[in-house]
């Protein structure tokens, strides 16, 4: 048996067992992610203000936020405002960071390997977040994408961040996929679905944060960045983009399923 059939029948087995073990909750991941050496790289390179970081978002059309956020901001976008501007502001700054997305409409994970120079190598990332829903591969074989996609990153010397899809009736075995791949891999994770069903209950599918079935509005988009931030360990009290209003709920809602410590002073 190759290193790969063996690696995706360990991930099968693994699911198997695990089905339904998942962490639910934005603090149950930012524990779980605790746990992993890549938050504390991760944590290191945020706290190095004399080395500005590359943030690369490799993804789909969620990702490329174009069209379904009408004008607004993609969640990759406030990203960047929230770590070029309001994060640890007085102690240093991350200013000359930069968040590269490379995201593209249609894309799907048997392409990266095609682009992977031009979206990826070129670029010598610190961090690279992934969001490739499953479109047309059966799951196996978009676990072993997944797997070798983190594997890439890695060689470049990057510190990968596999991204669960938003609710979606198309992606639920998809959403899995993810989980049970970065558990095999050790990566850090952000779980979009199970931070939507977290705020909203239910199945999470909130019709609106959404433009269609698939695809997140500007709203939706936001609430993507409350779940990086929350799942990474890097929320910011008093942060102007976290206080933007969320359609369906109340002032500060969102931010309650867990608070971070203030920055350092």
């Amino acid at each position: 048996m190759g290193r790969r059939s063996h690696i995706v029948l360990s991930a099968l087995l693994s699911a198997a067992l695990c089905a339904g073990c998942w962490a639910k909750t934005a603090d149950e991941i930012l524990q779980r992610n605790k746990k992993l050496p890549d938050y504390a790289a991760l944590h290191k390179k945020l706290d190095d203000y004399k080395k500005s970081m590359i943030w690369i978002f490799v993804g789909n059309s969620v990702t490329q936020g174009a069209w379904h956020t009408y004008g607004q901001r993609s969640y990759e976008e406030h990203m960047a405002e929230i770590i070029r501007w309001e994060y640890k502001r007085g102690v240093g700054d991350r200013m000359g960071d930069l968040f590269i997305n490379t995201a593209e409409s249609g894309e799907e994970t048997n392409r990266f390997f095609k682009k992977e120079e031009w979206q990826l190598g070129q670029f010598k990332a610190d961090i690279v977040f992934v969001y490739l829903g499953n479109k047309v591969n059966p799951e196996k074989k978009y676990q072993e994408h997944l797997a070798n996609i983190v594997e890439h990153i890695r060689k470049h010397g990057a510190i990968p961040v596999l991204e669960v899809p938003c609710p979606s009736p198309t992606q639920r075995k998809a959403c899995d996929s993810v989980r049970l791949v970065a558990d095999q891999q050790k990566c850090l994770l952000v779980d979009h679905q199970a931070y939507w069903q977290e705020l909203c209950g239910g199945n999470g599918d909130k019709p609106e944060w959404k433009s269609n079935v698939w695809h997140p509005n500007g709203t939706g988009h936001l609430v993507m960045a409350h779940a990086i931030v929350k799942e990474l360990g890097i929320e910011l009290q008093g942060s102007r983009v976290l206080a933007l209003p969320i359609a369906g709920m109340e002032p500060g809602q969102a931010g309650k399923p867990h608070t971070s410590p203030s920055p350092k002073k």
